[in-house]
């Protein structure tokens, strides 16, 4: 998940503006903070990756722990949320519950930024959520093969959800989505 052109797209999406508030939620392979501050170094970057594994260190970006299913630290912290293939490894409820997190974190009209693993529509898209399946379990990838687990953004109470990019990549097919508090 290193890279791919979902990256590059989302980094163009998110564009946070000088002393912007950015929270980066992410697993360890997605990580793009060295990414969004050498593109957008006057944001205020912030990280956490919810499944607590020890994640890199790097200079200019603060670290956040994610304890009891809540990221630490006050609501209404962030003015955008950049999620990064953070969903597809949860169950549905867990899914919904990280979701419904971000939401809390984010200000008043903030923004969620959300890529994560798509509906497939080749069959080497397919393979790639197979691997999903494999890694994580049936039940937290079945979402993404038919392309339900969008539903959740809305059920998290995020509004003017909108699909901005859906490509294919070397890692299956990527959907990005914003979406307002």
């Amino acid at each position: 998940m290193t890279g791919g052109a979902w990256r590059a797209a989302l980094l163009n999406e998110a564009a946070p503006r000088s002393g912007a508030r950015v929270l980066q939620v992410h697993i360890r392979e997605s990580n793009i903070s060295a990414d969004l501050l050498a593109k957008y170094p006057g944001c205020k970057l912030t990280s956490v990756n919810p499944f607590n594994q020890a994640p890199e260190t790097i200079e200019g970006v603060q670290r956040l722990s994610f304890e009891h299913g809540r990221i630490c630290c006050d609501g209404a912290s962030f003015d955008k949320v950049v999620c990064c293939m953070a969903l597809h490894p949860l169950e549905p409820p867990a899914k919904l519950a990280l979701l419904k997190e971000m939401r809390r974190v984010l200000r008043s009209r903030g923004t969620l930024y959300l890529a994560e693993l798509d509906k497939a529509y080749s069959k080497r898209e397919t393979l790639a959520l197979i691997g999903t399946y494999d890694l994580y379990g049936h039940d937290t990838a079945v979402s993404h093969s038919d392309g339900t687990w969008t539903a959740q953004i809305e059920l998290a109470e995020f509004s003017h959800v909108k699909l901005v990019y859906n490509e294919a990549d070397v890692i299956g097919r990527v959907s990005i989505f914003r979406a307002r508090r």
